[in-house]
């Protein structure tokens, strides 16, 4: 008997489907953008819905290889599998509750900027990089299941289907961008949900119900969900499934970035939360459908397995193999399973490629380029990152054609590499002792250690016992009367027990080993304090696992960091938020004033002439900050605001900051002589990472001290427009000096730093001293009032003469005894000083010896 290939009408649906992902890039790409930018491209400018976002999420990562692996799975092992239904459940819930609103509060484009927030770029990269080869292998295997699956139903050359694929997907996804992307994975749900359903249907009719299918299959020992056992080397039980599968899932759904993306594309929080209760329930009818299937495979394969009688060369062949033997009967139904296999590669591709091209965006090529990148020269740049890693795919699909079950293949490796990065998340947020050292160590030591497992299990494979059920092939035509168990055990070596470990364990173990070394590295190297790190980068144990035991008991949890400020804040901001969003819709009713602002200010939020805004002194607070920042977001060309001393407290800062990140008209912002803390200037430390045409900053006579100094020379690292920072009387002291003097090494563009009453002694002009001998832009430096003695001043002079570029300096230091060699200074001012007759000798032949001096 000839076997059955598929009809025109098949080849029409797939033709279809393709074409149809085409046209929705088209029209995103050609006719929906009036410009490319970066948010555009790669957030859909953050104003996407919450079902279509649901139905992306769940069907980024629910691709063909669950579409194919899963049955593949419950055929060989049994429905144990199928407790993964509650374990996404599970890690959605958590990840809606605890870690999403947490990159919400961020505002991260790439998952991991918080790496550098919290420790360093270093851990960033590490991330990164682990995560980019990760993608694009786990691409790599997507693309392949389908045009295997192709290639065993129709004889179509496996790579030219790889090919057509991949052209299709990299097209959509590189120019219609992450709007095209969402709204193909729409389509593409709507294709797998159909392409089961109909499997389903057909098989039960074949079978001739649930009775025979369930009968069947629990003879052959394929119904079970009681596998309690302890060991870690069986493949799948009850803790496995429940506790390693959670940290899987958790692993996709909490910190990988084509999921973190899509929660920064919808409008709220709030819409996100929904977007992944949504998800999980879609993503468990999935599971539970496509488990089904695997049991229906059984059923009707019992006397005859298509594998052992070699009649398919892979067990992920045996659903396309069944699909043609029964479902070709009707036409059109092979064509939908096509689709359905087709629709679950595309989406996985599509937003692999997107987030690979955000996170090359944000990690590397911004770190690497020295100046100012406009918004629509990073949204070509995604869009030509796009193209190359669709032809990266492409290619490294032919080093994943030798790997072996596609399911057990793309989930080990997954563990393997996604477990450190989210070991180093939970390092980072709690663990508020843990360092960039014992970030950085934990990870690379997590990695070799997942690595080696990894490896060994592959190399040992053959050495290990199968865990598969028994098969029979006693009615196939070719062989009479056999039935392959499963091989019996046998005395192993110690090491095949540890390298035989399952793969659900893979992520776990990942994520201890980080927490580990990660805190053992920590103490060894000077943990953090509590007041180092910011409770915005954290969460609290005791809170979020014990909230309903004594405080005490939570508060232990804390590990000495006070929440109860920002707690206090975050409780704020969500009531303002409210209270903005109620005052604005009952505008759109009342009047053309949407918010009534402060008193003494202006009520012409959207005049489009002003320039100049001066409300120094009229102490509008924090609530007038927050309507403030309401009109400026809608203003385009004030350039100059003056917001000294108006009572301006942290929430305040935060406000404001989060307009400074996006608006490119102001240049000067005046925020001296406020109430604002080291909570406030992480804020707008945040808001000057991303920020690319404020040139001056006040924030004098604030109480920033040496935390907020912290988190200001981390935004100063990567700050490309800043060019003068006031930060006079800020209480920063030594330390805080020491972190503004790593700033400058870093940092391009900063020329007048303004530093004086800040009490940073000795050590602290040490710190300024060793990153001035080689900075090359710093031109204005005030060390005013900062009771710097014998010791810093020497280490000063020193500096002086190696710095080619410093003209100015302001000191008051009595005994700064300049080296002749200066030929850059041309301007000294030794005010509130007791100057002896040595120290003038020295300032006068300084003075002739200068010849650029002009004011000494």
């Amino acid at each position: 008997m000839a076997h059955p290939t598929l009809s025109a009408v098949d080849y029409v649906l797939l033709v279809i489907l393709l074409l149809s992902s085409a046209v929705i890039g088209a029209i995103f790409g050609f006719f929906k953008s009036k410009k490319s930018s970066a948010k555009e491209f790669l957030l859909a400018d953050g104003g996407m819905g919450v079902v279509p976002t649901a139905l992306s999420i769940m069907v980024s990562f629910l691709s063909a290889i669950t579409l194919l692996g899963t049955p593949s799975e419950i055929y060989m092992f049994g429905t144990m599998y199928c407790y993964q239904a509650i374990s996404w459940t599970i890690a959605s819930t958590v990840t809606a509750l605890v870690f999403m609103p947490k990159f919400r509060e961020m505002n991260c484009t790439s998952a991991y900027e918080y790496l550098e927030k919290r420790f360093d770029r270093s851990v960033r990269m590490c991330a990164s990089f682990t995560f980019s080869f990760f993608m694009l292998i786990y691409m790599a295997i997507v693309l392949y299941a389908p045009a295997l699956a192709l290639s065993q139903t129709t004889g179509l050359n496996i790579w030219l289907s790889v090919v057509s694929i991949g052209v299709i997907c990299t097209f959509y996804s590189s120019v219609g961008g992450m709007k095209a992307v969402i709204w193909t994975d729409v389509l593409q749900a709507v294709v797998i949900l159909v392409g089961l359903l109909a499997t389903i249907i057909k098989g039960l009719i074949v079978m001739g119900g649930f009775g025979p299918v369930f009968s069947i299959a629990s003879k052959g020992g394929r119904i079970q969900f009681d596998s309690v056992s302890f060991d870690p080397r069986v493949r799948h039980t009850v803790w496995s499934l429940l506790i390693g599968g959670t940290f899987n899932s958790l692993a996709t759904y909490g910190f990988n970035q084509t999921q973190v993306q899509r929660y920064m594309c919808v409008r709220s929080t709030r819409a996100a939360k929904q977007a992944l209760f949504i998800n999980a329930i879609g993503a468990a009818i999935v599971i539970l459908l496509s488990g089904f299937i695997g049991v229906i495979l059984y059923a009707y394969y019992a006397d005859c397995d298509p594998y052992t009688a070699k009649y398919v060369t892979d067990i992920d062949q045996v659903f396309p193999y069944f699909v043609m033997e029964r479902l070709s009967e009707n036409p059109g139904l092979p064509g939908i399973f096509l689709a359905c296999i087709f629709s679950g590669s595309l989406s996985t591709i599509s937003s692999g490629l997107n987030a690979l091209a955000a996170v090359i965006i944000e990690d590397v090529y911004k770190g690497l380029m020295r100046k100012k990148i406009s918004d629509e020269r990073q949204g070509l740049v995604s869009k030509l990152f796009s193209i190359v890693l669709g032809v990266v795919v492409v290619l490294l699909t032919y080093v994943v054609s030798f790997l072996g079950s596609v399911l057990n293949a793309a989930l080990s490796l997954f563990g393997v590499l996604s477990g450190p990065i989210m070991g180093v998340f939970f390092l980072g947020f709690f663990f508020p002792q843990a360092n960039r050292h014992g970030g950085r160590i934990g990870f690379l030591a997590s990695l070799c250690l997942q690595l080696w497992i990894f490896l060994g299990a592959q190399i040992t494979k053959k050495q290990m016992k199968s865990e598969s059920l028994p098969f029979s092939i006693s009615n196939c035509s070719s062989y009479i009367n056999q039935t392959i168990t499963a091989p019996t055990s046998f005395k192993r070596d110690p090491l095949l027990d540890f390298y035989s470990i399952s793969y659900m364990w893979y992520t776990p173990i990942a994520v201890g080993a980080v927490i580990i070394v990660g805190l053992i590295v920590s103490y060894l190297t000077h943990p953090l304090k509590p007041n180092e790190v910011d409770p915005k980068y954290l969460i609290s144990i005791g809170d979020v696992c014990c909230c309903c035991l004594p405080q005490p008991i939570r508060k232990w949890f804390r590990f000495g960091v006070d929440y109860d400020d920002y707690y206090e804040d975050k409780e704020n901001n969500d009531r303002n938020d409210i209270e903005m969003k109620s005052r604005e819709k009952k505008s759109n009713t009342s009047g053309p004033n949407r918010i009534s602002p402060a008193p003494s200010m202006p009520h012409n939020y959207d005049n489009q002439t002003l320039t100049t805004l001066d409300l120094h002194r009229d102490n509008i607070g924090d609530a007038g900050a927050q309507y403030l920042a309401v009109g400026l977001r809608q203003n385009k060309t004030l350039t100059t605001l003056n917001l000294y001393n108006n009572s301006i407290g942290d929430v305040g800062a935060q406000h404001l900051a989060d307009v400074i990140q996006d608006n490119t008209a102001l240049t000067s912002i005046d925020l001296g002589c406020n109430k604002i803390g080291h909570v406030g200037a992480k804020h707008l430390a945040d808001g000057l990472r991303r920020n690319t045409t404020l040139t001056i900053l006040g924030l004098g006579k604030n109480q920033i001290k040496e935390v907020g100094a912290k988190y200001l020379a981390d935004g100063l690292r990567h700050n490309l427009a800043l060019s003068t920072l006031y930060l006079f009387e800020s209480e920063i002291g030594e330390i805080g000096a020491q972190h503004l003097g790593d700033a400058l090494r870093h940092n391009i563009v900063l020329t007048e730093l303004y530093l004086p009453g800040n009490e940073i002694g000795d050590v602290g002009a040490q710190h300024l001293a060793n990153e001035l001998r080689n900075n090359t832009t710093l031109v204005t430096l005030d060390l005013a009032n900062n009771r710097i003695g014998d010791v810093g001043a020497q280490h000063l002079t020193d500096a002086l003469q190696y710095n080619t570029v410093i003209t100015i300096l302001y000191s008051s230091i009595s005994n700064l005894y300049f080296h002749f060699s200066i030929q850059t200074l041309t301007w000294l001012e030794l005010y509130n000083n007791q100057i002896g007759d040595d120290a003038m000798n020295i300032i006068h032949e300084l003075v002739e010896r200068n010849e650029r001096g002009r004011e000494l």
